[in-house]
């Protein structure tokens, strides 16, 4: 038999009346909760060292930066409770002025309940555990897909080289008619560590409150991180939920993370030598096809790459070849991979598998 209390009112200890916020209670799901994806920064299926600026990093994260030298990676320095961050480390400074700043981007199917640019548009909070060897104000910006409008707010970091978490609430946007928030398979919204207060230009003219003044992901008062030669900067534990309370960092599986992030992109890593990569016909003397499923549905069609032809090699009969050129006709559940070789018999079966441990196919659907 199930027991309820019906109460009129719950006190705190100083006698002011209970609410959802100061009894620490969340306005959202219990589960899933979490809007940012890979917030732990588990998944690396591009690589865990990047040094190319525009570049995707580790999963659901791009960075940019306009000059000097850096080096982004997966770290194994973290706060307790968790096993990575991302770390950025500043090789030679970059010029003042310039762009520095790491982006997340968020799908429309998985925030449009945020109902951002319209009346009902919900507060949302972001936590995270920051580390950086360079102290002062930083920002963290959000923006719609169109940056027309931008929220730009101020966190500290006090004290270098340690672990702190930082909590950030941002009111809805109620103004309908000015951002573009999509609400399926474009992006919603941008998120931004910022490293560089960039030019004038890339400012916003003010901080924690909606601005639009389109492109401004920064403010003047964000310290420039990337001007100081060899410094550091980290952060893990991304959470972005509904309402204002932050609750405790939501950890999901490796495996639920991952599928989660091959949505938009997916790598087939052939770290086996002879690992089978498919099997397929000779369509005529030139050119067959294989077939290979995504292991989840795609955002959208995606982009089709190699690392080499060389890191592949195709068997039919007792032949082996290199192909001379590869092509895909792709959907969002699939791809027909094409194989371009001399010398081949029409309507012979063959398989492709990996000539070495370094070569890869990439499925790109990024944001």
């Amino acid at each position: 038999m199930s027991s309820i209390i019906k109460v009129d009112t719950i006190q705190l200890a100083d006698g002011t009346a209970a609410t959802i916020e100061n009894l620490g209670l969340a306005t959202g799901a219990l589960s899933h909760r979490n809007i940012w994806m890979n917030g732990a920064m588990q998944v690396a299926q591009r690589g865990t060292s990047f040094t190319s600026t525009g570049a995707y990093t580790l999963d659901r994260y791009r960075q940019y930066q306009t000059s000097g030298t850096f080096t982004d990676t997966q770290s194994t320095d973290a706060p307790t409770g968790f096993q990575y961050s991302y770390k950025r480390t500043n090789g030679t400074a970059a010029a003042n002025g310039d762009i520095a700043l790491i982006r997340h981007m968020i799908e429309g199917y998985c925030a449009n309940h945020l109902e951002q640019g319209t009346v009902d548009a919900k507060d949302f909070t972001i936590s995270f555990w920051v580390k950086s060897s360079v102290t002062g104000t930083y920002i963290l910006s959000v923006q719609d897909e169109g940056q027309t409008v931008t929220y730009a707010a101020q966190y500290t970091i006090n004290t270098a080289d340690t672990w702190e978490k930082k909590t950030i609430t941002i009111p809805g946007y109620t103004t309908t008619g000015v951002a573009t928030f999509n609400t399926t398979t474009s992006a919603y919204m941008y998120v931004n560590f910022v490293l560089s207060p960039g030019a004038a230009s890339y400012a916003a003219s003010t901080v924690n409150t909606w601005v639009a003044e389109g492109m401004r992901w920064a403010h003047s008062s964000q310290v420039d991180f990337v001007n100081n030669t060899g410094a550091t900067f980290q952060f893990t534990g991304v959470q972005l939920e509904v309402g204002s309370v932050a609750t405790p960092f939501e950890h999901i599986s490796y495996g639920e993370e991952l599928a989660k992030c091959k949505r938009y992109f997916h790598r087939n890593i052939n770290n086996l030598g002879g690992k089978s990569i498919g099997s397929g016909f000779f369509y005529n003397t030139t050119t067959g096809f294989t077939h290979y499923d995504f292991p989840v549905e795609m955002r959208t069609r995606p982009s089709y790459s190699y690392s080499s032809l060389s890191d592949f090699r195709v068997l039919y009969g007792t032949g082996v070849k290199t192909a001379t050129s590869s092509g895909a006709q792709i959907g969002v559940t699939g791809a027909r991979i094409e194989w371009i070789i001399s010398g081949a018999t029409t309507g012979q079966g063959f398989m492709v598998d990996a000539n070495n441990t370094t070569g890869y196919i990439d499925f790109n659907a990024e944001l």
